[in-house]
């Protein structure tokens, strides 16, 4: 791992995580739920975006954002795991082939895109938005990334458009796929806090993390404050046995850094401050 080069979009970021936080209310309190969730100098920009609405897609797989008159920006952000059903699809780790894409995903978390594509290319598939950010926590930052992914091989729409940021996510697919991120331009920042052992998931050596634009952060132990690293999203084995050991030794502490307060707490402590 490396300092992290500027400019990473902390404000971007921070942005995303509160709206993958506002995924898991029911849709008539997410408006309530902003200024609680948010920090102070994001609640402008994420009730902007809340204000349009949010139209429920796969049931309540996922929450859309869109400006009605087209044009502009919209935000697609998939819940993370919330149910039995959706704990029994995180286990469901064997590979499926996506043969027109030339990889292989977890089978659960493809299931779940797969209760959600017809909705999201419906909305987002006929051009009518300049670019649309698909973000998601845990198992809903995995859907994000099938989606991005999905929404370029089916060509419904330009790579350059399309962003996607996940937090604390699993493991998605195989080699392939992460090769795939490489070599078809779609925008993926994906954060990792220091301790959150779900990114390690699932353990299967056939599993990768996407390359590129990965983020770990380590958070504040005094006198250090919050800090930011470049990483390429997989973790050395020493990493990987210190975090499962926490795990054991304190499983309070890992729920908390797996949290989506947790993430928009440190990344709101990395974002630049407002102008004077």
């Amino acid at each position: 791992m490396s300092a992290l080069p500027p400019p990473a979009p902390y404000g971007a970021l921070c942005v995303s995580a509160v709206l993958s936080a506002l995924s898991y209310c029911p849709p008539d309190d997410i408006a309530a739920a902003v200024a609680p969730t948010c920090p102070p100098a994001q609640v402008g920009r994420v009730s902007a975006i809340v204000g349009c609405g949010a139209r429920p897609l796969g049931g309540d797989a996922a929450y859309a954002w869109a400006p009605s008159g087209g044009g502009g920006t919209c935000y697609v952000a998939f819940r993370g795991t919330d149910s039995l059903r959706d704990v029994a699809m995180d286990m469901d780790v064997h590979l499926t082939e996506v043969p027109e894409a030339g990889f292989s995903l977890h089978s659960g978390f493809y299931g779940v895109y797969r209760s959600v594509e017809s909705e999201l290319f419906q909305l987002i598939g006929d051009g009518r938005f300049e670019r649309i950010v698909l973000v998601g926590h845990s198992h809903g930052g995995a859907i994000a990334q099938i989606a991005a992914a999905m929404a370029v091989v089916k060509q419904r729409c330009p790579a350059a458009s399309v962003r996607c940021h996940s937090f604390g996510s699993p493991r998605v697919g195989d080699n392939a796929w992460s090769k795939w991120f490489d070599t078809h331009g779609v925008g993926h920042w994906q954060v990792f806090l220091e301790d959150d052992i779900v990114p390690l998931q699932p353990t299967l050596r056939c599993y990768r993390h996407t390359r590129g634009n990965g983020i770990r952060i380590a958070p504040p132990r005094p006198p250090r404050p919050v800090s930011a690293v470049a990483c390429d999203g997989e973790v050395p084995w020493w990493r990987r046995m210190a975090t499962s050991l926490l795990a054991l030794l304190d499983l309070h502490r890992v729920c908390e850094d797996h949290s989506t307060a947790r993430y928009v707490e440190l990344l709101s402590g990395l974002c630049p401050p407002p102008p004077p």
